[in-house]
């Protein structure tokens, strides 16, 4: 693994994989205004569709970092360790979503029992899903459940081959747009705040890592940047990821930008953890998450927003 490793930040230069979601726009922003640079680190930008995949690229020694939501993380966790949270991005109470057809007289997550529910296995809206159903009192295993990539489940719930979907944004946007009228969004309670995080390969730690305060630098100031003009930022996720101004309004009110590390993370992974196992989507000892949160760079850039407990 030495080679491409050393190729995820050859010449001095950091492969970034980030995924496609209106979280990683202060990335976006870092990058459009030339934070990075400023910052005296080189940062290369690779597009992935979302945070699982971003998460592969990096354990695959193609990117020095990735963005990449907590249940990713958990399940990685399981199996390897050559990965470090920095910090935490950007946080949503409200970006997964289950969607159903309208005619389908299906009115809550009770309803999903037997029914075909179409996710993508192993992220953020599987956890949802099943934690949606729990909720409402049915077993997970009751459901139907069939693993679809993200950019299939608005056409798979138009086309009758799904009953529901849970989907995360923007693509639980996109199938709202797509089904029109017909379109329902179970009313489920806030029962999960997503995180999104920015992690690296540990064989950046030690004599690379001052470049990472330099990145945090960065995106310190791009979150400053989207809380001060939000109508710019704005623009600039539009133009990025081909939204338009409807979708924007959609997802806008429920992002919360930042830069940080607390005590909530690791409660999250450590109950996503419990939930994977009883599932059988990961085997073996629950893992010590504090081994996997590094924060050293974060110390060094906003030395008051790091609150975990050690």
């Amino acid at each position: 693994m030495l080679l491409p490793l050393t190729f995820a930040w050859a010449a001095g230069q950091l492969t970034f994989a980030v995924a496609r979601t209106p979280m990683s726009l202060p990335i976006y922003v870092a990058e459009a205004e030339g934070y990075f640079a400023a910052e005296k680190v080189s940062v290369r930008i690779v597009d992935c569709a979302f945070g699982k995949a971003c998460l592969s690229e990096l354990l695959n020694g193609k990117a020095a970092l990735c963005t990449v939501a907590d249940l990713p993380i958990v399940l990685a966790s399981f199996t390897t360790d050559r990965f470090a949270i920095l910090a935490t991005l950007a946080a949503n109470r409200n970006d997964a979503k289950i969607i159903v057809r309208k005619g389908d007289k299906i009115r809550s997550a009770a309803d999903l029992s037997g029914r075909r529910v179409g996710t993508a296995m192993s992220t953020s809206a599987h956890y949802f899903l099943d934690s949606a159903a729990l909720l409402a009192g049915i077993d997970p295993a009751s459901m139907k459940v069939s693993n679809l990539q993200p950019e299939d489940w608005s056409a798979k719930l138009q086309s009758n081959e799904v009953d529901a979907i849970s989907a995360f944004e923007p693509y639980a946007f996109n199938a709202v747009r797509a089904l029109g009228s017909d379109a329902v969004v179970l009313p489920t309670k806030r029962i999960y705040t997503l995180s999104w995080n920015v992690v690296a390969t540990r064989g950046i730690l030690g004599d690379e890592e001052h470049q990472l305060d330099g990145v945090l630098r960065a995106l310190d100031r791009a979150v400053r940047s989207i809380q001060s003009d939000p109508a710019r930022a704005k623009m600039l996720l539009k133009s990025k990821l081909g939204l338009d101004d409807a979708a924007i309004e959609w997802m806008w009110p429920d992002l919360i930008f930042g830069l940080w590390l607390d005590q909530s993370l690791i409660s999250t992974l450590e109950g996503e953890a419990r939930w994977a196992v009883r599932g059988g989507h990961a085997h073996g000892r629950l893992p010590n998450y504090l081994h996997f949160i590094h924060e050293g760079p974060l110390r060094a850039v906003k030395p008051g927003n790091t609150a975990i407990a050690r």
